[in-house]
């Protein structure tokens, strides 16, 4: 795999977006400290392509992203 990770985020209202860019052949885990819905191109994430929802505990939710562009809100 070849290429950087891209990530960037900002706070809006009570939640969070970030803008995440995983290069070709690459997968990326992600770790976000919440266990409310998560939503990528406004649907959830576990109907999301690309996306895998790997765990749900202790207050954080583990995504499995494959290569791609992402917009995480929650």
């Amino acid at each position: 795999a070849a290429g950087k990770i891209g990530v960037s985020w900002e706070k809006r209202g009570d939640g969070f977006i970030y803008q995440i860019e995983v290069p070709a052949n690459s997968t990326a885990t992600l770790m976000l400290p919440t266990q409310k819905e998560i939503r990528e191109g406004g649907i959830p994430v576990h109907k999301a392509k690309g996306i895998r929802v790997l765990n749900k505990k202790n207050g954080y939710t583990a995504l499995l992203l494959q290569s791609g562009k992402y917009q995480i809100v929650f």
